[in-house]
């Protein structure tokens, strides 16, 4: 099982390094080109679209992991159908930049039909249908896949930030999800790490090309959907929420403080706290190293306490996103009194 795993993320990643070269041709061809705005990090034009390139290579990894591990459930069928969705959805979004309501109608639609089939896919008749439990929780799976690929989308704004990440919680998910012989959930997260650790090569400061909101999209589906399956069909959803705290305190946190200050949300901005950072003085890679040395040295062993010691994953959960909210607070602080 081991080399297979190992087989899995090698493949997806050189896939994905592979497949940049063409969509970066490809970009140029179309001038599907980020320029730089007075709400971007970076100073010059940089390709965009690059996350199709972790889109199919997950894919393609994923496909082979289902046929292969007896996985043809209608849960991970519909699992692949909607990440590929959401995908080009964003694939049209960067060629055309989508209004906000036809782009927010058609994320509703893609999160409901997952939601469906997840709750479905249950063999609690806790879930049955037209209940007031199945509506409930119907309606917070909805919201938390559309919440969280707008998330990921707000939060790709730093050379291999969101791209690594999607490495960093994928893999060490995967590990620790494995622990409890979690075959193809294990497995599918593999392919989306090796996925992005290929594209991480051309994403890496400076950026050769962007991922956009093709694989912004698609990868924030992918999380959404490990912790909606780990909550209904699984321990719970603590270890992918505790490794997604540093994106997901960081953007709710934000957006909240920009609905109170009457500022619009909706509009691209660089009040995120991993922008002020950037803008406050650290490289791009300075940051993302940050990022890394938190999510290794903290996060995942917090993650894989609550595997162990699962009575107390609420509890080791909800101090990781107290402690993340003190530190977010107290990094606005430092940025607004030192003027950066």
């Amino acid at each position: 099982m081991t080399m297979i795993a190992i087989s899995i993320f090698a493949a997806a990643a050189i896939l994905s390094a592979a497949l940049c070269v063409l969509i970066f041709n490809y970009a140029q061809r179309r001038d599907l080109i980020d320029i730089p705005n007075p709400r971007s990090l970076h100073q010059t034009p940089v390709p965009r679209g690059g996350g199709a390139a972790i889109l199919i290579a997950a894919t393609l990894c994923s496909v082979f992991i289902l046929t292969t591990f007896n996985g043809m459930e209608a849960v991970f069928l519909a699992w692949i159908a909607c990440g590929v969705a959401l995908g080009l959805l964003g694939w049209v979004d960067d060629h055309s930049n989508l209004p906000l309501a036809p782009r927010l109608a058609c994320q509703l639609l893609v999160a409901v039909v997952f939601a469906t089939v997840l709750l479905r896919a249950s063999d609690s008749t806790f879930f049955d249908a037209f209940t007031a439990h199945y509506f409930a929780c119907l309606l917070v799976v909805t919201t938390l896949i559309v919440w969280m690929v707008n998330l990921y989308n707000f939060m790709d704004g730093a050379d291999g930030y969101a791209t690594t990440e999607a490495l960093l919680v994928a893999g060490c998910g995967a590990i620790i999800v494995g622990l409890r012989s979690a075959e193809v959930p294990s497995l599918l997260a593999l392919s989306v790490a090796g996925s992005a650790a290929g594209f991480l090569i051309w994403n890496w400061q400076p950026a050769k090309i962007f991922m956009g909101d093709v694989g912004s999209y698609f990868l924030g589906f992918q999380f959404a959907a490990l912790v909606a399956y780990d909550t209904f069909h699984g321990p719970g959803p603590w270890v992918w929420l505790i490794l997604l705290a540093p994106f997901t305190v960081d953007s709710s946190l934000t957006l909240a403080l920009r609905i109170l200050q009457k500022k619009s949300w909706w509009q691209a901005h660089r009040s995120h706290n991993y922008q002020l950072i950037v803008l406050g003085g650290w490289s791009h890679a300075r940051l993302v190293i940050a990022l890394s040395l938190v999510t290794l040295l903290v996060l995942a062993p917090l993650a894989a306490y609550t595997v162990i010691e699962p009575e107390w994953a609420r509890v080791v959960t909800t101090q990781v996103y107290g402690l993340a909210a003190i530190i977010w607070a107290v990094i606005r602080y430092m940025h607004g009194r030192y003027g950066h």
